[in-house]
């Protein structure tokens, strides 16, 4: 029993100096007291550091992406990081659907599916509002599932209605767009029909 301390002990002392274990393992702490998270090799650690410090795609980058998804050979689907999802978000999610995600994303067989259909009413820049709508928009419904995930709409009025269909990857801990449209406008009655 005193022997298995000593050891934990020596752990916890290895970790919190970020160094190796008798055993040539790699021990790191990281967090406050109580709620510690331990890495037990440097590729672990590694992973979790990259996954903190993500990247957001500027909005010129994520033009440029969408420009190669459309006019791609479409063979190839890539998968970009958007965005972080907003605290009041995560709190909005969490209330109505008891939904816990990180990350919004979306990848290249999504955008090409979105702008190819004429019916989805889309503008080049159009994209660009996803994170914004999904990170501030009140009007959220489920809407059954995709790919076995559960799915919701994001609907905001930004120079008209635009819809986000999301799809949640509860285990990624992540938002993937994989569709969006817009209303379309009412149409205006002619001289002839009168």
């Amino acid at each position: 029993m005193l022997y298995g301390l000593a050891k934990f002990i020596l752990k916890v002392y290895m970790a919190d100096e970020g160094g190796k274990h008798s055993t040539h393992k790699y021990y790191k702490r990281i967090g406050s007291p109580g709620n510690y998270t331990y890495f037990y090799t440097k590729e672990q650690h590694e992973r979790y550091l990259n996954g903190q410090n993500k990247k957001e795609i500027s909005n010129r980058d994520l033009l440029k992406f969408t420009y190669e998804a459309i006019t791609g050979d479409g063979k190839t689907n890539e998968e970009v990081f958007m965005a972080r999802v907003s605290n009041t978000a995560k709190d909005r999610l969490n209330k109505k659907f008891r939904l816990d995600v990180d990350d919004i994303v979306t990848d290249t067989y999504s955008v090409r599916h979105a702008y190819k259909k004429v019916s989805h009413n889309l503008e080049p820049d159009d994209i660009i509002h996803a994170v914004e709508v999904i990170n501030t928009s009140t009007d959220i419904k489920a809407a059954g599932e995709h790919r076995n995930n559960p799915a919701f709409i994001f609907k905001k009025d930004i120079n008209g209605e635009i819809s986000f269909l999301v799809e949640a990857r509860i285990k990624k801990r992540k938002l993937v767009i994989f569709n969006f449209y817009r209303k379309k406008k009412a149409r205006q009655k002619s001289d002839a029909t009168l």
